[in-house]
């Protein structure tokens, strides 16, 4: 197994370990996911600039948090948030006084 690629911090007990290096943001999967969970929303035609950054950021912010140690766990999370906006969010869906959809950009 290849040594783990990461940041030197300290554990409890003061002793240096390897922090795993945020994997990169799977843009492309996430936005599959999207689609795929949400088809009732707006489609992603175009996907750059700041909607590609903050969703890196979004990312690396959940990765931070402890909601995933890998790019497969990142993966299931995201799937998992899109599920449950799409069952338990009718105003990001949609139903509202005015119509409005969320958007992956949102």
């Amino acid at each position: 197994m290849p040594p783990v690629q990461g940041t030197l911090i300290p554990d409890a007990e003061g002793v240096k370990v390897k922090k795993p290096d945020v994997p990169n943001c799977p843009q492309d999967k996430i936005i599959e996911l999207y689609h795929e969970c949400l088809p009732e929303l707006p489609q992603i035609r175009s996907w750059i600039g700041a909607n590609s950054t903050n969703l890196r950021t979004r990312w690396r912010e959940r990765w931070s948090a402890g909601k995933y140690k890998t790019t497969e766990e990142g993966l299931e999370y995201w799937r998992k948030v899109f599920l449950w906006i799409h069952d338990n969010c009718p105003h990001l869906m949609g139903q509202n006084d005015r119509g409005w959809k969320m958007n992956l950009a949102w």
